[in-house]
């Protein structure tokens, strides 16, 4: 819904406030040396793993909008649109029943729109390769109990997936 990314953005900027969580140059930092460590996949199971309440909130919130508008488009999106977004979007695409593979034959395809980003971007301009998001999506199963657990573990239970799942195939 319009506005709705200010409301998102103003909890954000409070939870930071009130010390919940590390200004962005430690995030991006942390994220930075999983993915020395580990590669781009290591940096999404190490998003996964830190950042599941805010993952799961944008599951929600698009939850929320494709309840609240029906026929409206919802719009994902992060800087580079490929890596949260990324992520994001296979959890609602498997939500929606999506097979696994389309699911990663999906984000394989961004690699080309990612193919043009500018230098000096770092690991964030590693491109968007199936391989990141497949081992992501084990280190779900593997460390989390699945996709389904996952999104539950963070307060979208079972009630909550079946609900988004049929607004997702209307």
């Amino acid at each position: 819904p319009p506005g709705a990314g200010l409301g998102v953005l103003a909890v954000l900027a409070r939870a930071r406030l009130a010390g919940l969580r590390p200004p962005v140059p430690a995030v991006r930092a942390r994220l930075e040396a999983a993915a020395a460590a580990a590669g781009l996949a290591g940096m999404y199971c190490a998003l996964l793993d830190a950042f599941g309440p805010e993952i799961v909130g944008a599951v929600s919130a698009v939850a929320d909008a494709l309840t609240a508008t029906r026929a409206a488009p919802v719009v994902v999106a992060c800087k580079l649109g490929k890596d949260r977004t990324g992520l994001v979007c296979a959890l609602l695409g498997l939500a929606a029943g999506a097979p696994e593979a389309a699911i990663l034959a999906d984000y394989g395809a961004s690699a080309e729109a990612t193919s043009t980003l500018p230098p000096g971007l770092g690991i964030w301009a590693a491109g968007a390769p199936a391989a990141a998001l497949a081992a992501a999506l084990d280190h779900l199963d593997e460390c989390h109990g699945g996709w389904g657990a996952y999104l539950a573990s963070h307060g979208f239970g079972a009630g909550a997936q079946a609900a988004l799942a049929a607004a997702l195939r209307e």
